[in-house]
């Protein structure tokens, strides 16, 4: 499935479906269900969810469990934010 996202695009909405799956944005237990092609399965409590195979390390497998964490990162919010509100004055 090609979603038509860039680098940066494919890992934002990696990053939200980890984020709102987690529900709270900490640590949880996955596992690899399998891997079919560029793209692994991920098993977790709520359910399955698809990850590019190039974001595992290169030694993962079937079977093998995944530490995600996720955290927010103010500064790199703030930067970003403001970023936005610079090319949105400039189109104006």
């Amino acid at each position: 499935m090609r979603l038509g996202l860039g680098g940066k695009g494919i890992f934002c909405l990696i990053f939200a479906l980890l984020f709102f799956a987690l529900g709270r944005g900490g640590a949880d237990t996955f596992i690899i269900d399998r891997i079919e092609g560029n793209v692994a399965v991920i098993e977790w409590e709520g359910g399955h969810f698809h990850l590019p195979k190039e974001l595992l390390a290169k030694n993962a497998k079937e079977g093998d469990i995944l530490k995600i964490t996720i955290e927010v990162d103010p500064q790199s919010t703030k930067d970003r934010l403001k970023k936005m509100e610079d090319l949105l004055e400039f189109d104006e």
